[in-house]
């Protein structure tokens, strides 16, 4: 891998992106035919998760052990970390930098705070330890956009060239849409992607949106799920994500607005669509996807969380053990 750490989905070339997906293909077996000793006797890792997650978090660690890697420590929550007494992430990344040097590789992150890794990073950059972001705030998740790339390589045979990409739901807030968008329009030939959102939210933050434009993309917003399902061939639904919300009037916007069962069964049999979502469905309160929609064929989030073990075995390989 050409970089130290991984930090945000800008960072990858369209060669880098085929090789992890060769290398997670390789991946695959080697998990199904159990343990390797690949990265026996390189330096180990810590799972500094400081928000929730079940997928990214097991399939790190998952990942890790079937490659024979060792997980020095893990922090599964903000709550049990020093951050909950407002610590810095420059004081905790140095100190455990410091105190695990020499056999800390790597430290793979998820931290509430936008650019959180970027600091980690400029601290674990004196010691000469990677970073992996797995998630700052509403900033990026890029080893998400990896897996959901990959899903989408696979399902069109390796081209990704000229793919119809909708995205729905809360655009503004979404880290793993941005990761998506940035890894697609920079190294593929994507001329536009739909947003598709409630009614007075189907924007991307400014940034992004002149990116993307900067990038050669069309950006065409929609408030109606159907018409952006018959266009697009992977329509990439999120949940509202009301952890960044100070005011819950702001959420009620995307009450109701779901993918259906009958929804799926009315798109017509020469759509391609497929319905993907980075997980989890909000099943409590918003059913963006309903519960009568998650098995059918149409919606593939489950084959795409899966691919989330290969990449990562694959990214954790190419940056602890390079040769």
């Amino acid at each position: 891998m050409k970089t130290k750490h991984i930090l945000s989905a800008r960072q990858f070339g369209k060669d880098e992106i085929l090789e992890i997906f060769r290398l997670a293909g390789e991946m695959k077996e080697v998990y199904r035919h159990g343990p390797v000793q690949v990265l026996a006797g390189c330096k180990e890792v810590i799972n500094l998760f400081c928000q929730p997650s079940s997928r990214t978090f097991s399939s790190f660690e998952v990942a890790l052990d079937r490659l024979g890697g060792k997980m020095l420590c893990r922090l599964p929550s903000y709550e049990a970390s020093s951050f909950a007494k407002g610590e810095s992430v420059e004081d905790t990344i140095r100190y455990y930098c410091e105190s695990y040097q020499p056999h800390l590789g790597a430290i793979i992150l998820r931290h509430p705070k936008e650019g959180a890794a970027e600091e980690a990073a400029a601290v674990a950059d004196d010691y000469g330890i990677s970073i992996i972001n797995a998630g700052d705030g509403t900033n990026e998740h890029p080893t998400q956009a990896l897996l959901d790339l990959y899903t989408i390589w696979k399902r069109r045979n390796g081209n990704l060239d000229g793919v119809k990409l909708g995205t729905c739901n809360d655009l503004r807030k979404s880290r793993t849409i941005r990761s998506l968008c940035l890894l697609l329009a920079r190294n593929f030939r994507v001329h536009t992607i739909y947003t598709c959102a409630p009614q007075g939210t189907a924007s991307f933050p400014q940034d992004l949106m002149e990116e993307l434009l900067d990038s050669n993309v069309s950006i065409w917003p929609t408030n109606n799920l159907r018409e952006a399902a018959d266009w697009a061939d992977f329509l990439y639904m999120t949940r509202p994500q009301k952890e960044y919300y100070d005011n819950t009037e702001d959420l009620r916007a995307f009450q109701d607005f779901r993918i259906t069962k009958d929804f799926l069964d009315f798109l017509p049999a020469e759509n391609p669509c497929l319905i993907m979502h980075p997980m989890p469905v909000d099943s409590e309160t918003f059913n963006e996807i309903a519960p009568d929609a998650k098995t059918h064929p149409r919606c593939i989030m489950i084959e795409q969380a899966a691919n989330g073990l290969p990449i990562r075995m694959a990214l954790l390989k190419m940056l602890l053990c390079p040769n």
